[in-house]
């Protein structure tokens, strides 16, 4: 604002009289006053005055002619002193100096005795000056965020202070005269270096909020118990490691903040503080909570995000004001983990149901794998004291087991452990529908056949498959079969694959499936593997856990019924036979589900209706489809016309045969498993594993030159292992971009085939995805590619996340760069002052195509005026400057284009520090 324009804005004042000004400009640059004049001390009728946020860095001596002033407010300038001549205004009430530059305050200010609030936050005060304290008038004093390494012991003196604000300071002591300021009602000592509380806080009786966060409290003092009229707490932040069981004396409590410790337990007495309505102990070491904290009957909120809880007490499920339970990353047992997911009222419905009628549940799913005639369904007959052949049928998709295996608990004397077991079949072409039915509530028996070798058994690749699906902590047998009628002693390097799987493998056993062993009376290696078996599974933390009686006996009820696929009405009508209402029912379909039991979909409006009681019944009918030849000849398409060929009129012996009303049924289920997709046309399917081997046609290669008036960028995920059903599940992922050719047979062709895809988004351009050993590239060809590169780097990043535990750190994104020679790692950061928002790597690359071959070595944004295109990506109007030039966001983009950026990611730095960018993310 010029200075004419503001003299008639005061001269406007003094003739009407006023007894306010505004002069605040909200943020406006052009409007933001940067003197003011001495005029202003002919307004002597004011009474409140507003300068907040300006570019004053002074102000004039005649302030303080304006002698009737009761509130001024110079808030957001760049002051650095005060002139004297402001203790002549006496009658201030309220004087508002937050966000200057102010070092220390005049020693006039004491003469303003008829303050009651005074901010000065946010400046750069190292101390106070002793006089503050003839401000006895104060009720409000706010400090926070300035530099004082401790209070003057005067402080004390302001015996009318309701409100003292100390947050971001540097205090590592409280002066113990603090306690004399009995009238506080709100101290704020966050963000400090306070290491302990001096005992007489507990005389501040009248405190309703106190909040000491990010300190470094490791205990706090008994006597904080007599503050009883305490409504807020916060400790978040500190190295508490226990709390004292007086805490329970602060009954007044609505809102308790423990997260960011080092807590173990709880005291009891936590229960008593009944008025409490949130609670957050987030990010602390607990691994149980007491019974008592059912008692918080008003809590609204409870968070216990990060911390070591396997299992709840069943109390909380009497909370009933609860409307917020964060219980994520915590080693929940399954069934938790499955109520958790389902919602809130299905946890409390389930935890209600423990009480008083549940028992502990000693079950745990045995899963054989390996590859296909290495004698897996021979030892699970041997193991369920089955009579075992050496020829046993091939395994089509999944056994389970009719007679369950009993073994005994190996700490627990007169406890069985009950084993359900699975046999996989070995072929390849199941194992992507097989990671499935991999969880961490099994045991994991990997099977092979020393005539044959480690190396054609792939013990290691199934290894990595257990170990991607399920992650570090799989629990794995490696099972070496006939080691008496064998040709070969079984060779396996154990310390090897000890030190490259860790924990995963509980051992290494030998056995005869076909041999009988006179000295135990089981087949040979049988009774050596049994104890084996138990003594992992005792230790899965879904063994042993309570479940309710009622529950149980519907669920056995269930899994009696000799029908492979059940209408959820008839579940629900038998799960009202036993007493579960409609949300325990659904809990334990959910459950069922999860624990692998069952296969339902409660949340899918095509499924939801059905229950599949018999999962091997499920994954056969997939079986079928993935080894039909017609469908593998015709590209992955499987015709709804074949669907009875496939289903009902195959020619595998022994096997179930499935009548068209299912048909509907399944194909949604294999779109559930992302097996395959509905084309466009309504009539047929697309069977991701059965496209071809051979990479088609395509309409351009990378390698290839750029089409007119097009950009192409590039993005590549490495990865240390590669999972198995990557590329198929992408291509069920990617369907809605799916490419279709029309060839010289009439027919149109999908542009998909083993290792990769060619995709085409309707507005922004085509995409080549293809996997190159263990490296996925991703490139895409557009005017502006990032947007649909941004699409397909979401979705290949959630597949992994979604299915890959076992991947997390162990892949990463990078962008290639066009030119070797700049192929040198980059940061570029550009952060805006004012809104603190973060530029996008990608923003800055996509408007560059060469390396910066214009001799760029430096990418700074600075402010300007306003940007006509309204391209500026930063949140601010901004240009850049690029060597000595200065251009226009929009003058870049029409001189310099992508070096292969990536779009998706984020960085911060404060500038472009390479002349090339190849950023590498994880």
């Amino acid at each position: 604002m010029s200075r004419d324009q503001l003299l008639t804005i005061i001269n406007q004042a003094k003739a009407e009289g006023r007894t306010e000004l505004n002069l605040h400009r909200k943020g406006i640059s052009e409007l933001r006053i940067s003197e003011l004049p001495a005029e202003i001390g002919q307004l002597t009728n004011l009474t409140s005055l507003s300068l907040w946020d300006n570019q004053l860095s002074q102000l004039p001596n005649e302030i303080g002619q304006l002698t009737n002033l009761t509130s001024l407010s110079l808030s957001y300038n760049q002051l650095s002193q005060l002139p004297n001549e402001i203790g002549q205004l006496t009658n201030l009430t309220d004087l508002s100096l937050r966000s200057n530059q102010l070092s220390q305050l005049p020693a006039e200010i004491v003469q303003l005795t008829n303050l009651t609030s005074l901010d000065l936050r946010s400046n750069q005060l190292s101390q106070l000056p002793a006089e503050i304290v003839q401000l006895t008038n104060l009720t409000s004093l706010y400090l926070s965020d300035n530099q004082l390494s401790q209070l003057p012991a005067e402080i004390v003196q302001l015996t009318n202070l309701t409100s003292l604000y100390l947050s971001f300071n540097q205090l590592s002591q409280l002066p113990a005269e603090i306690v004399q300021l009995t009238n506080l009602t709100d101290l704020d000592l966050s963000y400090n270096q306070l290491s302990q509380l001096p005992a007489e806080i507990g005389q501040l009786t009248n405190l309703t909020s106190l909040d000491l966060r990010s300190n470094q409290l490791s205990q706090l003092p008994a006597e904080i118990v007599q503050l009883t009229n305490l409504t807020s707490l916060y400790l978040s932040f500190n190295q508490l490691s226990q709390l004292p069981a007086e805490i329970g004396q602060l009954t007044n409590l609505t809102s308790l903040y423990l997260s960011y410790n080092q807590l173990s337990q709880l005291p009891a007495e936590i229960g008593q503080l009944t008025n409490l309505t949130s609670l957050n102990l987030r990010s602390n070491q607990l691994s149980q909570l007491p019974a008592e904290i059912g008692q918080l009957t008003n809590l609204t909120s409870l968070s216990l995000w990060g911390n070591q809880l396997s299992q709840l007490p069943n109390e909380i499920g009497q909370l009933t004001n609860l409307t917020s339970l964060d219980l994520d990353f915590n080693p929940l047992n399954p069934a938790m983990q499955s109520v958790y997911e389902a919602g809130l009222k299905e946890l409390q419905t389930y935890l209600r149901s423990l009480e008083d009628n549940a028992e502990p549940l000693y079950e745990a799913k045995l899963v054989l794998v390996g590859e296909g005639g290495v004698g897996k369904t021979t030892l699970l007959k041997a193991l369920t004291d089955q009579d075992p052949q050496a020829n046993e049928p091939t395994t089509h998709g999944v056994e389970i087991a009719l007679e369950p295996l009993y073994l005994n608990h190996p700490t627990q004397d007169g406890v069985e452990i009950q084993f359900n077991a699975w046999d996989f079949g070995g072929q390849e072409i199941y194992r992507v529908t097989h990671q499935f039915f991999f969880s961490e509530r099994a045991i994991y028996l990997l099977v092979w056949e020393p005539r044959k070798g480690v190396q054609q058994c792939q013990v290691e690749d199934w290894l990595k498959m257990i170990q991607l699906r399920v992650g570090e902590g799989a629990r794995v047998i490696i099972v070496s079969t006939h080691c008496c009628t064998g040709e070969r002693i079984a060779r396996i390097d154990e310390p090897v694959f000890r030190r490259d799987y860790g924990k995963m493998i509980v051992d290494f056993i030998e056995v005869d499936s076909l041999v009988d062993d006179e000295a135990t009376g089981d087949k040979i290696g049988m009774a050596q593997l049994k104890k084996t078996i138990a003594k992992a599974a005792k230790d899965l933390t879904h063994v042993g856990m309570l479940f309710n009686r009622d529950w149980r006996a519907a669920r056995d009820e269930l899994l009696s019924l000799t029908e492979p696929r059940l209408p959820y009405q008839e579940f629900a009508a038998v799960c009202q036979t036993h007493g579960l209402n409609e949300i325990a029912t659904k809990t334990l379909a959910t459950l069922m589900h999860d624990l692998g039991y069952i296969v339902y979909y409660g949340d899918d409006e095509h499924l939801k209706e059905d229950v599949v009681l018999q999962p091997e019944w499920l994954t056969k009918a997939i079986g079928f489809v993935l080894e039909d030849r017609i469908t593998n000849q015709m590209e992955g398409i499987l015709l709804d016309n074949r669907l009875k060929d496939v289903w009902l009129n195959h020619a595998f012996a022994n096997e179930p045969h499935y009548e068209s009303f299912l048909y509907p049924f399944f194909l949604r289920l294999m779109e559930k498993y992302d097996v395959s997709y509905r084309l466009e046309e309504g009539n047929a399917s697309l069977v991701a594993q059965q496209v071809p081997q051979v990479r088609p046609a395509l309409p351009w290669l990378p390698e290839e030159d750029i089409a007119p008036n097009q950009r192409r960028i590039s993005l590549v995920c490495v990865l240390d292992d590669l999972p198995p059903g990557l590329v198929p599940w992408m291509i069920v992922r990617t369907h809605d971009y799916a490419y279709q050719q029309p060839a010289s047979d009439n027919q149109v062709h999908l542009l998909h085939w083993q290792k990769g895809m060619f995709l085409r988004h309707h507005d922004h351009g085509q995409a080549m995805l293809e996997l190159r050993g263990r490296e996925f590239h991703l490139y895409v060809e557009a005017v502006w590619p990032q947007y649909f590169m941004n699409v397909l780097h979401q979705t290949l990043q959630t597949l992994i996340t979604d299915n890959w535990p076992g991947l997390q750190d162990r892949y990463e994104f990078t962008a290639p760069c066009a030119n070797p020679e700049y192929s040198r790692p980059v940061l570029i950061e550009c952060h805006d002052p004012i809104t603190a928002q973060t530029l996008g790597i990608g923003r800055i690359m996509s408007v560059m195509d060469k390396c910066f071959s214009l001799g760029v070595k430096a990418v700074q944004p600075t402010t300007a005026g306003a940007d006509p295109d309204n391209t500026c990506p930063i949140g601010e109007d901004c240009i850049y400057q690029i060597g000595t030039q200065t251009l226009w966001f929009v003058g870049i983009i029409q001189i310099i284009r992508p070096c292969f950026s990536v779009s998706a990611v984020s960085v911060k730095t404060t500038q472009a520090t390479s002349v090339c960018a190849y950023p590498k993310y994880s």
